[in-house]
């Protein structure tokens, strides 16, 4: 997995991974897994330069060098995304703070400040743009609606896997934004899985009780 997202450049799926990978063995942390994860480390370090110092491509991604933004913008111009977007729902008429400017009039503000077309590459921020503050407090909602409902299978053994799913997709969330469905679909399945999980235990519990 290091080496495939290494060698095709996408450095938010790096991050993904790596954050979901950190929560699960920072999990009953003993001395195997503080030298796993420093090999890895290494491992991954050791890739890095080599792809960086032999691939032109791979050195101006990590460089974040690129023909729209400048060389020493952090983020291939994320931190400007993020600020336009801010900017875009604060500077406009007073409804559109409650409700939003919808995802076409958003798009075309974003064109019109940073000469792109795009989203704001961070879902939190293009929810208060598209949405406003009614529709960014139901997203907010849903999120934290999905962390309790996994907080409350804890007993599940599937709990640690959704947590770990569930962080990467907040990873995601940060830094591209967007639902995409790999991350979704495997969140799904585990939801599903820890929630009959559960039910099984307290089935079991209860028959043990009669």
């Amino acid at each position: 997995a290091f080496y495939e997202l290494i060698s095709t450049y996408v450095r938010t799926g790096l991050a993904i991974y790596l954050v979901a990978l950190a929560y699960i063995f920072l999990q009953n942390l003993n001395m195997k897994k503080v030298l796993f994860i420093v090999a890895s480390i290494s491992v991954l370090a050791a890739g890095s330069i080599y792809i960086i110092s032999t691939n032109e491509v791979a050195q101006m991604r990590f460089e974040d060098r690129n023909k729209f933004v400048k060389n020493d913008e952090v983020g291939s111009g994320r931190l400007t995304y993020w600020k336009s977007a801010v900017e875009n729902w604060s500077n406009d008429e007073d409804i559109v703070l409650l409700i939003g400017l919808g995802e076409i009039y958003a798009e075309e503000k974003m064109e019109r400040a940073v000469g792109l077309k795009i989203f704001a590459h961070n879902e939190f921020f293009q929810m208060l743009q598209q949405e406003g503050l009614i529709g960014f407090s139901l997203f907010l909602w849903s999120i934290i609606a999905l962390y309790m409902f996994i907080k409350r299978h804890k007993a599940s053994k599937y709990h640690q896997n959704s947590m770990a799913i569930f962080i990467g997709m907040i990873t995601m969330m940060m830094f591209q934004g967007g639902f995409y469905f790999n991350i979704i679909l495997f969140l799904s399945i585990y939801l599903a899985l820890q929630k009959q999980d559960s039910l099984e235990i307290l089935n079991t519990g209860k028959n043990n009780v009669n």
